[in-house]
């Protein structure tokens, strides 16, 4: 029988978590600025989610479901601008464009975190459905499975599975010993285990055609497709498959646009949509967004791996061009992001977090026994995080209350 995890257990158990289009990485480990003195254990934990923060903001999905998050919290607040009292759970009608995204974004995250231990001895199977009403071409990408009691699993591939089976084959080059629930950590291996033999074997290859396939809004599907010709020509590296798919154009709306174009269209909407709802300069997140741009001619969440070895060096590589989002862990230790000779320049980091942080509390009170999610970084025994964190001064939660013009409303939770 399968169930979906429980936000806390799911964090817990698997030792970090990372909130997309945030920037910000928790560990419930122990992280050292330093990479080179952290056990093997954390530093693969620290690995896994920094590579999300990496196909967050360089990837076109990654900076698509960016602004699909933003643009909920900005109606969240246009919905409560005439409001003297907000009771909570905090619930808003979004508008027809916004809906039809969150649909989309749905639709391409595909299955998510489920308790199913997969019995790898039996048959598995898989097919497409064609899906109707997105401005592309949409796909279910059925993969069917059983698991060890007998039960027959339908998964579906998107962004979900293949964002954390890239992390978790990263994470292996690292840490060989890291254990991952099958779902979704281990489907991309197991379907190439099962269909796809002659690249199976070799993670980096398989790293690289994750990563291609977030370059698609339909990424179940466009993962299938990689997946086959590269399987049909596995003499090519996933450097050179890279090379080839990125000099290709996409149609989107009837209109054709080249891949380095699309992305970089993607990166100005966002940081637009970033401009609607931050009261402060984008000094972070422009320099990192521009940074990932493909005009650059550095791609570093691959260049790191087309070498022979991989270790310390090469994390600490992508972590000299591209720096450590914010991160904070378990013990309420924190670390910023900084720009070199800007002052304050992590305001911004700040701001999206406590934005994200009060938006999830608000719609959502009850959750993680009522607790303001960031009383951890805090450290204070202060009630008010227990109950009503929107009158705690001075902290993350503050921000985002302060940002989105909160502050002198009633709030009344239910």
């Amino acid at each position: 029988m399968k169930f979906e995890y429980n936000e806390a257990e799911y964090e817990q158990e698997l030792k970090g978590s990372y909130r997309t289009g945030c920037f910000e990485i928790y560990m419930n480990g122990c992280f050292n600025p330093d990479i080179s003195k952290m056990s093997t254990d954390d530093l693969g934990t620290f690995l896994h989610e920094y590579v999300h923060f990496l196909q967050n903001i360089s990837t076109p999905w990654g900076i698509f479901s960016a602004i699909v998050k933003n643009n909920d919290l900005c109606e969240f607040v246009h919905s409560m601008n005439d409001k003297k009292e907000i009771h909570l759970p905090y619930t808003f009608s979004r508008s027809i464009e916004q809906q039809r995204r969150i649909d989309w974004f749905v639709c391409s995250s595909g299955s998510g975190h489920l308790n199913v231990k997969i019995d790898r001895t039996k048959p598995t199977c898989y097919y497409f459905v064609e899906i109707d009403g997105f401005p592309i071409s949409m796909h279910n990408v059925i993969f069917k499975v059983q698991d060890t009691m007998g039960e027959t699993i339908e998964l579906k591939i998107g962004a979900t599975i293949i964002k954390e089976s890239m992390a978790a084959l990263y994470q292996s080059l690292i840490d060989p010993n890291a254990q991952h629930p099958d779902v979704p950590y281990n489907i991309v291996q197991f379907l190439c285990d099962n269909h796809f033999h002659n690249i199976a074997n070799d993670k980096r290859k398989l790293i690289c055609l994750c990563y291609i396939s977030l370059f698609s809004l339909d990424p179940g599907f466009a993962l299938m497709c990689e997946l086959k010709k590269a399987n049909a020509n596995p003499s090519k590296t996933g450097w050179e498959i890279f090379d080839d798919f990125i000099i290709q154009n996409v149609t989107i709306k009837g209109q054709i646009i080249r891949i380095k174009d699309f992305f970089n269209n993607l990166i100005d909407q966002y940081k637009q949509s970033l401009r609607g709802i931050l009261p402060c300069e984008l000094s972070y997140t422009n320099i990192l967004l521009d940074s990932v741009k493909l005009d650059n001619g550095i791609v570093p969440i691959l260049n790191v791996i087309n070498t022979n070895q991989f270790g310390v060096d090469n994390i600490e590589t992508l972590i000299k061009y591209l720096g450590i989002p914010f991160l904070h862990q378990f013990d309420g230790k924190q670390f910023y992001p900084q720009v070199l000779g800007v002052e304050n320049s992590c305001q911004d980091i700040v701001v999206i977090v406590g934005n994200a942080i009060m938006y999830d509390y608000f719609k959502s009170p009850n959750s993680n026994y009522g607790v303001c999610p960031f009383k951890n970084i805090c450290g204070g025994d202060d009630l008010e995080c227990w109950g009503k964190p929107w009158l705690h001064k001075q902290c993350i939660f503050d921000c985002g209350i302060d940002s989105l013009h909160i502050r002198g409303k009633t709030i009344i939770k239910n």
